[in-house]
């Protein structure tokens, strides 16, 4: 359980961390914001010529929330309030949470932009940045259930029957380190 704790808060911490660090960029002026880009662009043509300015900054608002969208399911996944996890519905936790932050986080990121010199919201933005929260949910779930020895194509745990999620009796968070069972 201290464990438990420990990588909830870690993984809550970074989460922040995160949503401070895509903010910070929305609070550069276009200027800065396209200076830097522009950097970025001129090293990726190097390997992929046929890059454009938009591309590489759409690209760049997905990266940035698949990263936030796997912080987030790794903190769910750590132990979001425990014990009441199955008040929840099925899958809530996994995409609902994470695609609810990332969106939250989009639209505050966008708002955020249109108070920045230069800078303007976009509906489509905020679109790409939701499917990049449930991007990177879904490579933590893809990653985790094949490390917790449940096939990401079948959903199936030992002997056919269906894996149990988290916070279900017999599921993985009620497995303790020391069963050997």
């Amino acid at each position: 359980m201290k464990g438990e704790k420990r990588r909830f808060i870690i993984f809550c911490v970074l989460s922040c961390l995160w949503i401070l660090f895509i903010f910070w960029h929305s609070l550069q002026t276009a200027q800065a914001s396209s200076a830097e880009s522009g950097r970025i662009l001129a090293f990726v043509r190097k390997f992929l010529p046929f890059m454009t300015h938009t591309l590489l900054r759409k690209l760049g608002h997905m990266a940035e929330f698949t990263v936030l969208g796997g912080l987030l399911a790794l903190t769910l996944r750590a132990g979001w309030l425990p014990g009441k996890t199955a008040a929840l519905p099925p899958g809530w936790r996994r995409w609902g949470l994470p695609a609810g932050i990332g969106l939250l986080t989009a639209v505050c990121d966008e708002t955020i932009q249109l108070f920045v010199p230069g800078r303007s919201a976009e509906l489509r933005d905020v679109l790409i940045d939701t499917a990049g929260a449930l991007l990177g949910a879904a490579l933590v779930r893809l990653v985790t259930r094949r490390k917790d020895g449940r096939g990401a194509e079948s959903g199936r745990g030992e002997a056919g029957r269906p894996a149990k999620e988290d916070g279900e009796a017999g599921g993985p968070a009620d497995i303790k380190e020391n069963d050997h069972a």
